[in-house]
């Protein structure tokens, strides 16, 4: 089966945005004045626009690649799928929720919620199962069932917001995971030209930017970022061929999962530590070593991780 090493590629640039972005928070009111130690222009805005690309990307990358694995027949049986995303999703979700919940006091209901960063892999793992059902469905009823379920989650997700199994963050990515598997056949049939998504990228950037300034409305962001993201990954595609260091991207790649679970974790124990405390001062350098430290830290004890069995199950390898 065909490696799409150029989604690899993404997928890692993709994770280098989260880690930044996470590093970033305490410099910006994103997660709240509880969180916000100081704030700084620069990095109150660069936070608010990475918003928009980190998750999305991820998303969209997880639904192209199960588009491309199952136009390949690996998800026939619907048993060893669901084993499957839950070796990946669920099982690291629930080890690493309950090691969060006694180093940071996290009431065990949260588990139900999505608790911590982790929300992410309960997510993916809601998304994977359902779309993976509901596209066994023949004809239209499947487009039906699917829009109903949505809609139904943003009725539920809007008169009554609610964490429960984490509806509203199933509400705000779905689009972003449904999109992405359609765009992986899409992109198959070759149809958009390399001038035209390169054009359309360098649009959507500045319009982004014009946006970003004049009006910052949230839905016009991200339909612009959305657009944006699809046509880099045309452009990756196009150019498969010239990224360099195929074999070591593929290697980073194996890595990604385990620095999303783990990088987290560093950051805010970090953080809430005298050290952390008394260097958020310096706040050019402060996110800068720490971005670098949680990054290789994380890197190290999955590397460590999965030289075992049960390494890898932990860390959804």
């Amino acid at each position: 089966m065909r490696q799409l090493t150029y989604v690899s590629y993404i997928k890692i640039w993709a994770m280098i945005i989260v880690v930044f972005y996470h590093c970033l928070c305490g410099y910006s009111n994103i997660w709240g004045e509880e969180y916000s130690w100081q704030t700084v222009p620069t990095w109150y805005h660069l936070s608010h626009i990475l918003v928009y690309f980190h998750i999305p990307i991820f998303t969209l990358m997880s639904a192209y690649l199960y588009g491309h694995l199952s136009c390949s027949g690996r998800y026939q049986s619907s048993c060893s799928f669901i084993c499957k995303k839950t070796k990946r999703l669920l099982i690291p979700y629930i080890v690493w929720g309950l090691l969060i919940c006694i180093i940071q006091k996290w009431d065990l209901t949260y588990l139900l919620c999505g608790i911590s960063h982790l929300w992410y892999l309960f997510f993916l793992f809601e998304a994977f199962i359902i779309f993976h059902f509901i596209n066994k469905i023949p004809h239209w009823s499947k487009y039906i069932l699917l829009i109903s379920l949505y809609s139904a989650c943003c009725i539920i997700n809007y008169y009554n917001p609610t964490p429960f199994m984490g509806i509203g963050y199933f509400v705000r990515y779905m689009p972003y995971f449904i999109i992405g598997y359609y765009i992986y056949f899409i992109l198959e049939r070759d149809i958009i030209k390399k001038k035209v998504a390169s054009y359309t990228a360098i649009a959507c950037s500045l319009l982004f930017a014009l946006e970003y300034v004049l009006d910052n409305n949230k839905f016009i962001l991200a339909g612009l970022s959305l657009l944006l993201i699809i046509c880099i990954t045309i452009l990756s595609k196009q150019n498969e061929t010239q990224l360099v260091g195929r074999k070591r991207i593929l290697k980073l790649d194996k890595y990604a999962m385990g620095i999303y679970i783990i990088h987290h974790i560093i950051i805010l124990e970090t953080n809430s530590s005298t050290l952390g405390q008394q260097s958020m001062e310096h706040y050019i350098l402060y996110p800068i070593v720490l971005f670098i430290m949680s990054l290789g830290i994380s890197w190290f004890i999955t590397y460590i991780l999965q030289k075992s069995k049960l390494g890898n199950i932990i860390i959804g390898s």
